[in-house]
């Protein structure tokens, strides 16, 4: 039950072709006594798993007592059903976002296939390219590279903006990278390309994830996607001490949204605080001692906030941190999150990613109180 911001209903459509653009309007009343500023947020879930967030031009409003808000946002049906999940929050006399009530909504997928992917060549190491004649995932050993290319075609009868969006998971299912390709404007029967390698560290299954998109700005647009697709077996002996970083993620503390790997670099307001983190993983074969180190970098190439643990992992044992501290975002351009992974003072992994772009720096109010102007003669 809603203690301010009490989400009365949610309007959107029963049914949506794939591709199409579902619009729906979240109607938030204010329970309180007094105004207070309310907000949503959306996630459009895919199988019970969270796929992509409702976008909300005007995210937040102030609300008299008693009033209702309605609040209208949009997002891309993909090739599957949904469930559509709101939020509500108000803005407390603590100066941060508290989350309220949740309410969903059901929707159902119709329409005719739009693009399809057919071909799928495999990376062979060997050769040194994709190989079009092998129709099995090669099996290689560690430290070679596994990757596909795979070719979406235009099936309906008119013009398509299509592309692909590529994600390369390791065997215990840890996003490793992505490759965005278009989308390009093709004919009936047109195809488009697009491929990804990924250098191995451990044994096991590494699979590909593949969205067809018709957008290159989030949510894509997504018409169809070919899920956990088996590109190379790897085989081969782990080596004692291996590790890696991975997935970092940006927490807006202003607004209590947060971002992982696949949505970076995320765009924020200026002056918004924000809180960064990563995981890492035990890739070798024995129990250590791993020491992450990681911090949020600014535009000028300044580190605002840093952060160490020391961890003990088992073999394929992986966790995660965030920075313990929140850093206001007081400067326009790209600030990054950089990573290193020791044991024992042997570095074993570094990445640096694009974490947060800022555009526009809010105006800091300033009040002035008891000037009095002088006119000299």
């Amino acid at each position: 039950m809603a203690l301010y911001a009490d989400i009365i209903t949610i309007e959107a459509p029963a049914t949506a072709n794939a591709g199409d653009e579902v619009s729906i309007k979240v109607n938030v009343k204010n329970l309180y006594t007094s105004v207070i500023s309310i907000a949503v947020t959306g996630v459009v879930l895919v199988g019970g798993v969270a796929w992509r967030t409702v976008t909300f031009p005007t995210a937040s409003g102030n609300l008299n007592p008693g009033y209702v808000y309605q609040f209208s946002g949009h997002f891309t049906m993909p090739n599957e059903n949904v469930v559509v999940s709101i939020m509500s929050f108000f803005y407390a006399t603590d100066g941060e976002w508290h989350s309220d009530d949740v309410m969903v909504a059901h929707i159902s997928l119709t329409g005719a296939l739009l693009a399809e992917i057919k071909d799928i060549w495999y990376w062979d190491p060997i050769l040194g390219g994709y190989n079009m004649l092998l129709t099995e995932p090669p099996t290689i050993s560690i430290g070679s590279e596994a990757g596909a290319q795979f070719n979406v075609y235009n099936v309906s009868s008119g013009y398509l903006d299509l592309g692909l969006f590529i994600t390369a998971f390791d065997p215990f299912g840890n996003p490793l990278g992505a490759n965005i390709a278009g989308p390009t404007r093709l004919p009936p029967g047109g195809s488009l390309g697009s491929h990804y390698r990924e250098v191995t560290k451990f044994p096991g299954t590494y699979k590909f994830t593949v969205d067809i998109i018709t957008s290159s700005i989030p949510p894509y647009g997504i018409i169809g996607t070919l899920k956990n697709v088996p590109v190379a077996y790897v085989v081969g002996v782990i080596p004692p001490l291996a590790g890696h970083v991975y997935e970092p993620f940006v927490l807006d503390a202003t607004t209590g949204e947060t971002s992982y790997s696949l949505s970076l670099p995320v765009e924020i307001i200026g002056r918004h605080k924000v809180i960064v983190g990563i995981h890492w993983m035990n890739d070798g074969s024995q129990t250590a001692t791993f020491t992450p180190t990681f911090k949020l970098v600014d535009p000028s190439g300044i580190s605002r906030e840093v952060q160490t643990f020391n961890t003990v992992l088992s073999p394929t044992e992986h966790t995660g941190g965030q920075t313990g501290k929140s850093v206001e975002l007081n400067k326009v351009g790209m600030w990054k999150i950089h990573a290193t992974l020791k044991v024992g003072g042997t570095l074993l992994d570094e990445e640096t990613w694009d974490a947060v772009s800022v555009t526009t720096l809010l105006v800091e109010e300033v009040q002035i109180e008891n000037v009095a102007l002088y006119v000299v003669r």
